[in-house]
């Protein structure tokens, strides 16, 4: 009962997002944030991955013996009430030699689910950071060794979570009318969740579970990139973009010139993407509908990444002689070939305004409604009427609204978002990365 309820809350709430049903009554006094979780991934791309809560914490497995007082932020998060409802009916006849049975029956399944007003807390992530810079992770540690051996699973740790304030109740109660002839028969469930405000519970049930105040019924975690010398990240995207950082600077700015150029011819960025896209399977990218002017824009672009051309004019086979920058460069390629053709003009804008890099600093210093004072001077270029205007068409055409007051911007995903904001995100530090400022 528990788990459909907080399966059913999920998915009204934050359908495709971060957030992940709690399923065990039971495991939510063992959610506490900075707690170390391992997800494990499932064979196929339809299965959800599996998480399991371990023991301990970050501090346990940094190094030096000083433990973290993590800063929480604590938030109204919603006032949740659903109710779902579905008419159940069927019937089966099937006949054997000298044997016959049948069997039919119909039954009305409604769930309702009020967990009243609900809290999110949530990890500065931010300050997480400063606190824990310079430290590692044990690599020595048992418990991360045994992960590490496990090649499907990933360390994360919670950095949220959703609590209920009040006394609920889940009652589950079994709705049954049968026709039969033989020995089948159908039966449907209804499963309420209500919040209990005089403390009665309904008495027209089968079962009965009453949650108490504080019980968490979702979280979210964020993963862990350890590397070999005990470092670790947050940010996966710092990571992979490592490479750009590392070029030497007439590289960086030829690279960044070639993109920024990009931009206003989408049918490049989607050819470019294709291309890398057939070069990472294997197979031979198809440029004929190119002309042959554009084609050796593309093949420059490839040999500024390093890459040995086998034959020129047929593009046999390219062999990338650094894999983690032509990795770098198919993760920013990826991205932009998803925007759209006005979303990529702005974005041609926002670099020539030269506002990306306070764009990139935004999810990092905005507060938990995801607003950023003006005075920061991470974002000052954003006080430009000029410019906020073209970066709040940017935000716009990936459903994201940005708003400007006389001291502060505050962004808020519209509804539906979509992975459209992710997508813009991978887009600005990538060329964020490649102007050397990571």
């Amino acid at each position: 009962m528990f788990a459909k309820a907080t399966k059913n809350f999920v998915r009204e709430t934050d359908s495709g997002g971060d957030l992940i049903p709690v399923s065990h009554l039971n495991a939510s006094d063992k959610l506490q944030l900075l707690s170390l979780v391992t997800k494990r991934r499932k064979f196929w791309c339809w299965q959800k991955p599996k998480y399991h809560f371990l023991t301990v914490t970050l501090s346990d497995v940094l190094t030096e013996d000083k433990p973290i007082k993590p800063v929480i932020v604590e938030s109204d998060f919603a006032k949740y009430m659903g109710k779902f409802e579905d008419f159940v009916q069927g019937s089966i006849e099937t006949s054997f030699v000298k044997f016959s049975l049948g069997a039919g029956g119909k039954g009305f399944v409604e769930n309702q689910s009020s967990f009243g007003n609900l809290r999110k807390q949530e990890v500065d992530l931010q300050q997480l950071m400063k606190d824990v810079k310079d430290r590692t992770i044990d690599l020595n540690s048992s418990l991360l060794q045994q992960v590490i051996e496990r090649k499907r699973e990933v360390l994360c740790i919670l950095r949220e979570k959703i609590i209920t304030t009040q006394k609920c109740t889940i009652s589950e109660h079994i709705q049954t009318e049968e026709k039969v002839s033989g020995v089948m028969g159908c039966t449907a469930k209804t499963i309420k969740v209500s919040v209990s405000e005089n403390g009665s519970l309904m008495k027209d049930s089968s079962v009965i579970l009453e949650i108490p105040p504080a019980t968490t019924i979702a979280y979210g975690v964020i993963e862990l990139f350890i590397k070999h010398n005990g470092q670790f990240d947050l940010s996966r995207l710092k990571t992979q973009f490592q490479p750009f950082v590392k070029l030497p600077e007439d590289k960086q700015r030829a690279l960044y010139k070639t993109l920024c150029e990009l931009l206003l011819h989408e049918e490049m960025v989607t050819a470019l993407g294709d291309m890398f896209d057939d070069i990472c399977t294997g197979d031979k990218p198809d440029l004929e509908e190119l002309k042959l002017e554009e084609q050796r824009d593309l093949l420059d672009f490839l040999q500024l990444l390093g890459c040995s051309l086998k034959s020129e004019l047929f593009l046999q086979k390219y062999q990338p002689q650094d894999e983690e920058l032509f990795s770098a460069a198919h993760l920013l390629i990826s991205a932009i070939s998803e925007l759209p053709a006005d979303t990529l003009v702005l974005l041609r804008a926002c670099c020539d305004l030269q506002v990306v890099p306070a764009l990139c600093c935004l999810p990092n210093i905005a507060s938990a409604d995801g607003t950023v004072a003006l005075s920061s001077p991470l974002v000052a270029t954003l006080a430009d009427r000029g410019r906020f205007e073209a970066v709040q068409r940017l935000f716009a055409s990936s459903n994201i609204n940005l708003e400007m007051t006389e001291s502060s911007v505050r962004a808020v995903t519209m509804k539906e978002p979509r992975f459209f904001p992710l997508v813009l995100y991978v887009a600005l530090y990538g060329f964020h990365a490649l102007g050397g400022n990571v």
